[in-house]
């Protein structure tokens, strides 16, 4: 049953699919797509939404605290580790019997 309902779902996408590609060739004349086409609506894009804004500095100073934060977090996790690792050697090791 939910090889039908998978292979009805692809059927579907790929009706879909074929239906906006169709569409798309059909909506007008193909442009050309070139370097000066490119910088031209880049242009267009900044004048009309204007250029972007740089974060403010409280938000740079929260993302440094977070980052510094985070890598307290990697060092800790690193060192909890590395001592779990030592105490199993230690105790694997104790249980070894000798020769």
């Amino acid at each position: 049953m939910r090889r039908l309902i998978h292979e009805a779902q692809k059927r579907t996408a790929q009706e879909d699919l074929e239906r906006r590609l169709v569409a798309g060739r059909d909506s007008g004349k193909a442009l050309e797509i070139s370097p000066e086409y490119l910088e031209m609506k880049r242009r267009e894009l900044l004048a009309h939404h204007g250029r972007k804004k740089s974060r403010p500095r409280s938000r740079m100073l929260e993302q440094g605290r977070y980052f510094r934060r985070e890598q307290a977090r990697k060092s800790l996790v690193a060192g909890v580790r590395e001592v779990a690792v030592q105490f199993e050697v230690q105790r694997v090791g104790s249980n070894i019997p000798s020769k």
